[in-house]
């Protein structure tokens, strides 16, 4: 009789300290109530096979591949998709035994592919969930990046991260300022590269002391801000910040420089979501964001 396990982990976005989460700053993240779920099945036969399904999250199917489970290649060909499936799990499984039953693994996201809210990381966090692996050494081992993502996979609500070394400290914070019904997410409608984004911002200048303290401080009061006003102040401030280290364009500046509201961008800046602020009701702020070709503004509640 087979036997099956489930496991989830959530989706994030990451609020403040993009790419300075990398030298050591603060970081506020979010954790999303979307993220992706893991279904697993041990089969019949011991014929050193894995089965690997991932569906989107219309329940279609995007990949499905088998894998040997004794060092985790893909046995009919040699994807793209495959051969980063297969880094993260022989990363999963370097210091785990390796199963002897053959296998049916499932995936399903809540959220389109590429909205950027972590496909990779929830796919590990569930992984490591199922193994005992430690997560962040998994992400070392195979994509990288500072671990926000990892610590937003499990976490309750917002949290406070920190990455010094290869050390990574989170807690959980309260973060339910009265102005959350002024904050929408717009989709820029395309996936950056995290992996390539961090190779580019790492060939930059390396950030200073107080570059890092000061980026601290800017999360700090994003965190404790307690009306709309100060906080576009703060998020502006952020924005000229980091634009100023990453020698990029403000997404506002590039995209909406009309808008009334103010504009924050979110982890790789480019592509994924970015942060809006309205005073105006969520139609006429949708529509101003649809006519400008980008259809998708979530509010804050239906993220988190």
């Amino acid at each position: 009789m087979s036997e099956i396990a489930h496991f989830f982990a959530k989706g994030k976005l990451l609020l403040t300290a993009e790419y300075f989460v990398l030298d050591g700053s603060m970081a506020l993240a979010l954790p999303s109530r979307l993220g992706q779920r893991m279904r697993i099945e041990t089969l019949p036969g011991k014929n050193n096979n894995l089965h690997w399904r991932s569906l989107d999250w219309e329940n279609k199917a995007w990949f499905e591949g088998n894998f040997k489970l004794s060092d985790f290649s893909e046995k009919d060909s040699s994807s793209t998709i495959g051969v980063n499936l297969s880094i993260i799990l022989k990363a999963v499984f370097k210091n785990q035994p390796h199963p002897e039953q053959d296998l049916l693994i499932e995936t399903s996201l809540d959220f389109p592919q590429n909205w950027g809210l972590g496909s990779s990381s929830t796919l590990i966090s569930c992984l490591c969930q199922w193994t005992g692996a430690d997560p962040y050494q998994v992400l070392d081992d195979s994509i990288g990046g500072s671990g926000y993502d990892i610590a937003c996979a499990q976490a309750d609500g917002p949290i406070f991260f920190q990455r010094k070394g290869a050390e990574r400290r989170h807690h959980s914070i309260h973060y339910h300022p009265e102005f959350l019904h002024n904050l929408y997410f717009v989709h820029l409608g395309e996936k950056r590269s995290t992996q390539e984004a961090i190779k580019n911002y790492l060939q930059l200048e390396p950030s200073t002391f107080d570059d890092i303290k000061h980026m601290t401080s800017l999360t700090q009061a994003v965190a404790s801000a307690h009306d709309l006003a100060h906080f576009e102040r703060i998020i502006v401030e952020h924005e000229n910040f980091v634009a100023a280290k990453i020698q990029r364009t403000r997404a506002k500046d590039q995209f909406f420089s009309d808008y009334w509201g103010e504009i924050k961008s979110l982890g790789a800046w480019g592509g994924d979501f970015v942060l809006a602020t309205s005073v105006r009701d969520h139609g006429l702020t949708q529509a101003y964001f649809a006519e400008k070709g980008f259809p998708t503004v979530l509010s804050y509640k239906d993220l988190f």
